[in-house]
């Protein structure tokens, strides 16, 4: 125990004299782009996440368990964050690239600032990390109980029914782009995601609970249910074919998740990796499905997409081609850099609403209320219109935070996030039951860990909390809850 805390502290060290590097750096605020300090910034990343993987876990259950929250989320984040400045060093790319570099005079500031967020979700983590739990968390007889997930069921088929049915045939032939999805379409695909994440965690928690290991991926997909399984593949293969990549990496995670957990294996990290890799690769073939407005059909959009990527030649100079499109949301970092450089901060609006919209229905009420666009509360809709898109360039989870609140807001939004990263890093394998709405955000978390970089931290929250509701639904005003046997 003594060794494990001596390595972190030498770690947690390492990473205090990097922060106040960055504060050097920050302070200095150089404006004209130098190749020299941008490698200082990214050697210092480099650092920092040796620390991190350095780090000695206490836990038994976590040791040597690469599939994480945190993982995913930091994978993603580098990518996102990142990647774009890798390929200026190695030459892949020049400042010429006036469609990612929005000014070359934020370039050092956006790598410093996204620097210093990492460096704090990191610090956090281990601030959670090494402190001493001194006492035993009780058991609630309630939560070890077995839930009955017929409902939730009977709400994933009706969910699914409705989606098909609201949604034009042409969205199905590559029409994720041009095909404007009806509003009960939307909402009856969100809920059927919700619902399907939902499912798969709690009834993973009921066979996890009543003592059985999943053994191989086909005894899971018994415990799951074969036709519960079949829709999902039938779900995840009409999505596929519109071109729509988020809900398909949304679930794989979840489904893959719940028998990593069921299965009680720690899968070696070459393992990890290598799948990251080819999902990586796959969910970037499937954005060119979404060129053919609707008119597709899978074999011809499986040549053609093949071809696309092929003589996709700006992806391919990249470091990883396969995540190169992801990494262009460093674009959107660039360019809240350069408002704020001239408007100042917004003070909280972005985040205010975000909160507001926790709670279903409630900002939409707001923004009918003031009269307000709610697109333009939204950070990726505001930077979109800020660089004067004509379609969406999105956001990242750095830019998000830095528009409201700059330097402050990063390092201590971004150290709390790092410390609740690591409490859902240790209920995700605790063998101690948890809530409903504890399993319900970390399927959540889980599932769209590795976008987050790319997207906003609030708007997790949001689907948690309906996640809950729908999960509440199903299991005590659809179907019935008492006390039952697990079926091996």
């Amino acid at each position: 125990m003594v060794a494990i805390s001596n390595r972190n502290s030498f770690a947690l060290l390492i990473l205090i004299f990097c922060f106040f590097i960055l504060c050097f750096f920050y302070a200095f605020q150089l404006k004209t782009f130098s190749i020299h300090y941008l490698i200082s910034v990214l050697i210092i990343n480099i650092v920092i996440i040796l620390c991190f993987i350095s780090k000695k876990d206490s836990l038994e259950l976590l040791t040597g368990q690469y599939l994480r929250v945190s993982n995913l989320f930091l994978l993603g984040f580098i990518i996102v964050h990142f990647q774009f400045y890798l390929d200026l060093v190695l030459g892949n790319f020049d400042l010429g690239r006036t469609d990612l570099i929005v000014d070359e005079k934020v370039i050092l500031k956006s790598s410093i600032i996204s620097t210093i967020a990492l460096l704090s979700v990191i610090m956090g983590y281990f601030w959670k990390l090494m402190r001493t739990q001194r006492t035993q968390k009780k058991v609630n007889e309630q939560s070890s109980n077995y839930i009955e997930l017929f409902g939730v069921r009977i709400m994933i088929y009706l969910f699914f029914l409705l989606f098909i049915i609201s949604t034009p045939a042409s969205y199905f032939r590559g029409g994720y782009v041009t095909v404007e999805l009806t509003t009960i379409s939307e909402y009856t695909q969100s809920f059927l995601i919700l619902s399907i994440i939902g499912y798969l965690i709690l009834n993973t928690r009921n066979y996890l609970l009543a003592g059985y290991k999943a053994g191989n991926i086909f005894k899971f997909i018994r415990y799951t249910g074969l036709f519960t399984t079949l829709l999902i593949l039938i779900y995840c293969l009409l999505i596929m074919m519109s071109g729509d990549r988020g809900p398909i990496l949304q679930i794989i995670i979840a489904y893959f998740t719940c028998y990593c957990i069921l299965d009680l294996r720690k899968y070696n990290i070459i393992i990890i990796v290598a799948a990251v890799a080819v999902g990586a690769f796959i969910i970037s073939f499937l954005a060119f499905f979404r060129h053919y407005d609707g008119t597709g059909n899978l074999i011809d959009m499986i040549r053609h997409s093949s071809a696309m990527q092929a003589d996709m030649v700006s992806s391919q100079m990249s470091v990883s081609p396969s995540t190169f499109e992801l990494s262009k949301s460093v674009r959107t970092m660039h360019a809240s850099v350069s408002y704020t450089e001239d408007n100042g901060y917004s003070y909280g609006i972005f985040q205010g609403f975000q909160l507001i919209g926790i709670i279903p229905g409630l900002g939409s009420l707001f923004t009918i209320f003031f009269g307000i666009d709610n697109e333009m509360l939204k950070s990726s809709r505001f930077l979109t219109n800020h660089l004067g898109s004509d379609h969406g360039l999105g956001t990242t989870v750095v830019a998000d935070i830095w528009l409201d609140f700059g330097i402050i807001g990063i390092l201590v939004i971004f150290f709390i996030f790092g410390a609740f990263l690591r409490r859902v890093d240790e209920n995700m394998y605790s063998r101690i039951p948890l809530s409903v709405f504890w399993y319900i955000l970390i399927i959540v978390f889980i599932s769209k860990a590795f976008y987050i970089g790319r997207s906003t931290i609030l708007i997790l929250f949001r689907d948690v909390v309906i996640g809950y509701i729908i999960m509440l639904v199903g299991i005590y005003v659809i179907g019935y809850n008492k006390n039952k046997r697990v079926k091996s």
